[in-house]
C-alpha cells in the first residue's frame, strides 16, 4: 500500500514537472516580456497536472 503511494506520487510528478519546464523554456525565446513566459509555465504545469490526473485514474480503475 505504501510502496503504491510513493510510486503514484513520484510518477505522478513527472508530467507536470516536465509540462512546466517545456512550457517555460519553449516559450523563451518565442516571446520577451517575462509575466507572459510565466503564464505560458503556469498553464503548461496545470496541462501537465490534468493529463498525469486523467492517465493515473485510468490505470487505477484497470489494476
Amino acid at each position: 500500500m505504501m510502496e503504491k503511494t510513493i510510486s503514484r506520487a513520484v510518477f505522478g510528478a513527472v508530467l507536470p514537472i516536465l509540462f512546466l519546464l517545456v512550457g517555460w523554456w519553449g516559450s523563451v525565446p518565442l516571446i520577451k516580456d517575462d509575466s507572459w513566459v510565466a503564464a505560458i509555465a503556469g498553464f503548461s504545469f496545470v496541462l501537465g497536472l490534468a493529463l498525469s490526473i486523467i492517465i493515473f485514474t485510468k490505470r487505477s480503475h484497470e489494476v
